[in-house]
């Protein structure tokens, strides 16, 4: 018997895209799939235009609507998603994105011949951006195995941070409790160093599976506010407390490396100098010596940037702004 999987599909202000997205759910060419629809009280139009779609949709596909009874967010959205889906594998989709028509029987026969892989990772085309490769996947390999091959693949950037064009077990998301932080903006940062510590064998399906499309009201495309700034530490925060039971040197230099993300951010919008103060001096109490050194010699790039932490904080910005300026004026 065909597996089940289970598309979790939250639905907010996306009347513009949520037909081609929906629509691409709909022709997939695996049979046994189980929609969860997650409406979080969108006040556009979004929901009339998926319940006219699903009105034809294919008797093989199992559609279920979940109706939160105010604006919750992303990250609530999938939780619920999670909560009421039932298939053998979860798949994420954002609903302003498209699939391939074969994205789930490619990745899901990947794992039908590696029964011990914890989760797929499909490959991405951007579209309406610059860079149509921007969050293609950047490595050869088919399978990685072994935690600390995995981290180092992260840390290095050879597979997106995101929740979406990845099929999991289900029961692994489950047992690990890899469940999404609520109330902040970048919880695939999080998520996603989570999933790595939790995982021992990945595989990498080449082909596009998934198209993500670059609007301007996105999260990844608008102006950093203070809630962008302190869902950023957050992560940082909680992926410091997730190292305490596994010490591993490549998600203490991914700790490293999103703390001094912070910092440029920071130094490249107008927050206040107190405001600025605030945020850098509780990522530097927070990110522990003994991550910073360990995290050193991974690579000379993290080896620069883990000075800045090392340096009193007014020659700290003046030397994160001269190894930033090095190396994008060359």
């Amino acid at each position: 018997m065909n597996k089940k999987v289970s598309i979790i599909f939250p639905v907010y202000n996306v009347e513009e895209h949520v037909e081609a997205s929906l629509g691409s759910v709909l022709v997939q060419d695996y049979p046994n799939i189980e929609l969860i629809i997650i409406d979080d009280c969108s006040p556009d139009g979004s929901m009339e235009i998926v319940n006219l779609l699903i009105l034809n949709a294919r008797s093989d596909i199992s559609i279920k609507i979940i109706k939160h009874d105010i604006n919750k967010g992303l990250s609530a959205a999938r939780n619920t998603g999670i909560k009421y889906s039932s298939g053998d594998f979860l798949f994420f989709l954002d609903s302003d994105d498209c699939l391939s028509e074969n994205c789930i029987s490619l990745l899901l026969g990947m794992i039908n011949i590696n029964s011990d892989i914890d989760f797929v990772v499909g490959n991405t085309k951007t579209i309406g951006g610059a860079d149509e490769n921007k969050y293609a996947l950047r490595l050869k390999d088919e399978t990685i195995e072994g935690n600390e091959n995995i981290s180092k693949a992260f840390y290095q950037g050879k597979w997106i941070v995101t929740a979406w064009n990845k099929l999991l077990k289900r029961d692994f998301i489950l047992k690990n409790n890899l469940y999404f932080l609520e109330g902040i903006l970048h919880e695939d940062e999080l998520w996603s160093f989570k999933l790595t510590q939790r995982s021992n064998k990945v595989m990498f399906c080449h082909e596009f599976t998934y198209f993500y499309s670059v609007r301007s009201s996105s999260i990844m495309t608008k102006a950093i506010s203070k809630f962008n700034v302190e869902s950023f530490y957050i992560d940082i925060f909680e992926a410091k407390k997730c190292l305490k039971n596994n010490r591993n040197k490549y998600l203490s230099g991914y700790i490293v490396a999103l703390s001094i993300r912070l910092m440029v951010l920071l130094s490249e919008n107008q927050f206040s100098s107190a405001y600025s103060h605030s945020i850098i001096m509780k990522v530097r109490n927070t990110v522990s010596l003994s991550i910073i050194v360990q995290a050193m010699f991974l690579d000379l790039n993290i080896f620069l940037k883990s000075i800045t932490f090392l340096l009193p904080l007014n020659l700290s910005r003046f030397y994160l702004k001269f190894i930033y300026f090095t190396k994008y004026n060359k």
